[in-house]
């Protein structure tokens, strides 16, 4: 393999632009491998400085760093996580306890939020949070499931057993919020949970 020989004019170039521009593009620009552009650059003791680009991004980062989770900085700027995490250590940065438990409420709210979504329109959960979407037909459902109601899973039909004592005002309560109420003898046996 031939030796680059280096004129003036390439060595002023490089010495005026090494420190702030990325060797791929200096070696674009003197047509040369990026490796032959980092030897050279060791030859003649060249450091690279800040990178322009780099303080731009940490800028970014550091205006977010104390209302935003890493992924939702990284969604903003375009940055990948990984790299969010390296500026924020280079740049030590800290939250508070209390930002802390702020950006994990809010997170958590608009996670529920969504799956609540998701349940009200049919579709499937994308979480293992668990939603309740009407909370006091489900505390109904339990309070008549513990008094010896019976239901099958994923409907909102209670059964009582013919011989047993129902609890009208419950069942009125049930009713205004979309539960209805049967006999037994209408369940098939083997879809009964009584959890």
């Amino acid at each position: 393999m031939k030796k680059k020989i280096w004129t003036e004019t390439e060595i002023s170039y490089l010495k005026e632009n090494y420190s702030g521009t990325p060797d791929e593009t200096l070696a674009a620009r003197l047509g040369v491998s990026r490796r032959t552009i980092s030897n050279k650059a060791r030859e003649l003791y060249l450091e690279k400085g800040m990178n322009p680009g780099w303080l731009e991004r940490a800028e970014k980062v550091r205006g977010l760093h104390g209302t935003h989770s890493y992924t939702e900085i990284a969604a903003l700027t375009g940055i990948p996580v990984r790299s969010v995490a390296r500026i924020i250590s280079a740049l030590g940065l800290t939250r508070s306890a209390r930002e802390e438990k702020e950006i994990r409420s809010r997170i958590r709210r608009s996670l529920t939020d969504r799956e609540k979504r998701r349940v009200i329109f049919g579709l499937a959960p994308l979480t293992n949070i668990k939603v309740v979407t009407n909370k006091p037909r489900i505390k109904l459902r339990h309070a008549l499931k513990k008094a010896g109601y019976l239901v099958q899973r994923g409907r909102n039909v209670m059964y009582y057993h013919p011989g047993m004592e129902r609890d009208h005002r419950r069942e009125n309560a049930g009713k205004s919020v979309g539960l209805s109420f049967e006999p037994w003898h209408c369940l098939d046996h083997k879809l009964c949970v009584n959890l």
